[in-house]
C-alpha cells in the first residue's frame, strides 16, 4: 500500500538501491512502481470533486478557511475550528443542517451565537439550553415561539380615582412570560394606609396587556386581615392593572374600594396568567 496508514507515501522501489544492487530496471518493476503512484493518487481527494472522503479525516486542530455553503443531506462534520468557534459534532443520519448559517459554534461553552435563515433566527444555544435575546424579536408567525424571560416586578395598590399610601411590609412579584403568555404571582401586606379613592387595584404589572380588559385570571387568590370586602378573585384591568373582587352574596360580585383597604391586609395572588400586547 502506497501510504503507511499515517499519511505518508512509501515507494515500491528506489532505483538508486537497485542500482547498487545491480537490479535491472525492467517494465514488470517499472509498472509496479507506477502503480504505487496511481494507487497513491487515487487515495487523494481532489479539487474538482471526483475523489470524495471515505472515512472520518482528522484535521489536527487545524482551520478550515473559504468554507463556502455548508449543508449535506446526511453526514457528520466532526471538527470545524476557525478563528471565532468550532464545531465539534455537527449532523448525522437523522439531524442535519440544510439551509442557513452558523457564525460561532463554540464546544468550550457550547455556544452557538447565530443560528440563521431565511424563517427564523436563535439568538443562543448554551450547554443543551436556548437562550433568546434581552429585547423580544417579535415574529408574526402563530408556530414561532420569540420570546421567554423570567423576572421579578414590584406590585403596588392603586385606585380608579386616586392612589393611596400604603406602607407595605411586603412587597413581591415574580414572572415568567413564554411567547404573549405571562404568568405572575405575588404578595402584599400593608400595616397602615392612607388616601386614595374608587376601586382598588393592583398595579405595575411586567408587561401590558393585549387588549386591556379581562384578558386573564386568575385561579388562586388568598387574603387575611381584611376588615370587609377581602379580594377572592382579580381580573386584569387598564392594560397593566389587576381588577380585585369579593363576594357581596352568593350570587352577586363586586369590585373591592380603596376604602376597604385595611392595616394589616395581606393578599396573595398565584397561578395567575394574562395574555401579553408582544
Amino acid at each position: 500500500m502506497p501510504f503507511n496508514g499515517s499519511g505518508v507515501f512509501t515507494r515500491v522501489y528506489n532505483w538508486v538501491n537497485d542500482k547498487n544492487a545491480s537490479i535491472n530496471i525492467t517494465a514488470s518493476r517499472m509498472d509496479g512502481e507506477d502503480d504505487g503512484f496511481a494507487t497513491g493518487l487515487s487515495n487523494c481527494i481532489t479539487r474538482d470533486g471526483q475523489g470524495v472522503p471515505t472515512a472520518t479525516i482528522p484535521w489536527g486542530s487545524q482551520n478550515l478557511t473559504g468554507v463556502g455553503t455548508l449543508g449535506a443531506t446526511t453526514g457528520n462534520i466532526t471538527t470545524l475550528n476557525s478563528t471565532t468557534g468550532t464545531i465539534a459534532t455537527l449532523g448525522s443520519t437523522t439531524s442535519n443542517i440544510t439551509t442557513g448559517n452558523i457564525t460561532t459554534l463554540n464546544t468550550t461553552t457550547g455556544t452557538i451565537t447565530t443560528l440563521n435563515s431565511t424563517t427564523g433566527n436563535i439568538a443562543a444555544v448554551v450547554a443543551n439550553t436556548v437562550k433568546f435575546p434581552a429585547v423580544q424579536v417579535p415574529s408574526g408567525d402563530a408556530n414561532t415561539l420569540d420570546d421567554y424571560e423570567e423576572g421579578t416586578w414590584t406590585p403596588t395598590y392603586g385606585g380608579s380615582g386616586g392612589n393611596p399610601t400604603p406602607t407595605y411590609t411586603q412587597q413581591l412579584g415574580s414572572y415568567v412570560k413564554i411567547g404573549k403568555f405571562v404568568y405572575i404571582e405575588g404578595r402584599l401586606d400593608t400595616s397602615a394606609t392612607s388616601g386614595g379613592s374608587g376601586f382598588l387595584v393592583i398595579d405595575g404589572l411586567p408587561f401590558a396587556c393585549a387588549v386591556g380588559t379581562t384578558l386573564g385570571g386568575f385561579s388562586s387568590l388568598k387574603s387575611s386581615g381584611w376588615t370587609t370586602a377581602a379580594p377572592l378573585a382579580g381580573y386584569i384591568e387598564l392594560t397593566t392593572q389587576i381588577g380585585l373582587t369579593y363576594d357581596v352574596s352568593v350570587t352577586q360580585r363586586s369590585e373591592v374600594s380603596v376604602s376597604h383597604l385595611t392595616n394589616g391586609a395581606v393578599t396573595l395572588f398565584f397561578n395567575a396568567w394574562y395574555i401579553a400586547a408582544a
